[in-house]
């Protein structure tokens, strides 16, 4: 099985000039946990999670533990959730993105995956250009689906 079988070709995607705010939007209601960054001819330039997102409120656990006995912090807070939300995506996407092959077996993907620790890959084609994306929920339910057909068989005999 390879990942082209499997893949998703409806991909939400956004540009480097969208805000963090829209981001958000497009990853809540869509109920996906990551967008592919794409430029004019959907190259994919980077990758955002909402893992990278929640770490600009706490960057470091230092900080975390300050907000956390802090009782006056509210309106910093506030504010700095509104600064974060104006933000750039461009500044918060990771340029070094993981990705894969149309013709790459799902397996050997989805060991990139559990290696890189990430739970999607874009899909690119020769020419670098967003073609799908291929998540580990992609790959359990494709196998699933396999191996049930094959046991299926077997107890049928």
């Amino acid at each position: 099985m390879i990942v082209s079988e499997i893949m998703r070709t409806s991909v939400k995607t956004m540009t480097e000039q969208a805000s963090v705010r829209e981001v958000c939007s497009v990853l809540f209601k869509c109920r996906i946990n990551s967008l592919p960054i794409v430029d004019k001819k959907n190259h994919v330039v980077g990758i955002v999670a909402k893992e990278d997102i929640l770490h600009l409120f706490y960057p470091d656990y230092k900080e975390y533990i300050d907000d956390m006995f802090s009782t006056d912090n509210i309106e910093t807070l506030d504010n700095d959730f509104a600064e974060i939300m104006k933000r750039s995506i461009k500044n918060v996407m990771n340029r070094t993105v993981m990705f894969t092959r149309p013709g790459t077996s799902v397996m050997r993907a989805l060991a990139r995956m559990i290696a890189r620790h990430v739970e999607q890959l874009p899909v690119v084609n020769d020419d670098g250009k967003l073609i799908g994306l291929v998540t580990k929920g992609d790959i359990f339910n494709a196998l699933y689906r396999f191996h049930g057909n094959i046991l299926k068989k077997y107890k049928k005999k």
